[in-house]
This record gives structure tokens, sequence and C-alpha cells, in this order.
């Protein structure tokens, strides 16, 4: 399969879901006396990417409300 095929693209998209899980699994794996600590901390670091990102949102639709021409949504 070729650079732009369907499983490139797919493959590229899935890439941090991906990631976001094997770190999950290996801190499940890697259990201990931390675990609450650094699952504490991957949740606020989750939580500030989705907030950053809804925010970038509001710019993107207030630019796209007022004519402005809008061609991407970028973090």
């Amino acid at each position: 399969m070729g650079q732009g095929s369907g499983w490139s693209v797919a493959l590229r998209r899935a890439r941090v879901p991906i990631l976001i899980v094997a770190i999950i699994a290996a801190i499940l794996a890697l259990s201990g006396p931390h675990t609450a600590f650094i699952v504490g901390i991957l949740t606020f670091i989750v939580a500030l990417l989705v907030s950053v990102m809804l925010h970038e949102f509001g710019h993107f639709i207030t630019a796209k409300k007022f004519g402005m021409r809008v061609t991407q949504f970028f973090l």
C-alpha cells in the first residue's frame, strides 16, 4: 500500500488514541504506590488539552461567523 492509502491515513489519525491506551495499559501493568499520582497527572494533562481545544475552537467559530476565510483548526 502506498503513502496515500486509506490505511496510512487511518493510522495517522489513530496515533494519539493508540498512544493514550498504551500509556494507560503500561500504568495499570506497572501498578504501584504512585499509580494514583501518575493517573492524576495524566488526567490533568488531558483536561488541559481539552480546555485549550475548546478555547481555540471558539476562535475558529467566531472567525467563520464574521466571514473570515478559515481553512484549518490547529492545536
